[in-house]
């Protein structure tokens, strides 16, 4: 079973600004549903995640990126979308934002092998 709508972590309110959908919205603050969840010892996959621009908040300045990154902040254990390739790549952002360590296992640079077999490196990366 999914867990809680985006928009259940994260509000959003009209705005009166130009563009479809979402994108005449802005954002309310997050609020502490992620952190509740995980005082219970719950994960929190939450969804759906998309790329067009009608699907965007006005915060994300229409880069699906930036509205990924925001969730993984906050603290999610997962997302489901849409685009699999923006939610990987976006993923990959937050690993290397938060562990410094974590581009030795993009970059194969110390010539140990592949990285799917280096368990050192964070879950999502090198395997």
């Amino acid at each position: 079973m999914p867990g809680p709508w985006k928009r259940y972590i994260v509000s959003s309110v009209a705005a009166g600004l130009p563009g479809p959908g979402e994108a005449s919205r802005k954002l309310l603050p997050a609020n502490n549903l992620i952190q509740r969840a995980h005082q219970h010892g719950l994960f929190v996959h939450t969804w759906t995640f998309r790329n067009e621009q009608q699907r965007l908040v006005s915060d994300y300045a229409g880069n699906p990126v930036n509205e990924y990154l925001q969730f993984y902040r906050l603290g999610v254990d997962g997302v489901f979308s849409d685009f699999a390739d923006t939610a990987i790549a976006a993923r990959v952002l937050f690993q290397l934002e938060t562990n410094p360590d974590a581009s030795r296992c993009l970059t194969g640079e110390d010539r140990r092998g592949p990285t799917r077999y280096r368990p050192e490196c964070p879950p999502g990366l090198g395997d």
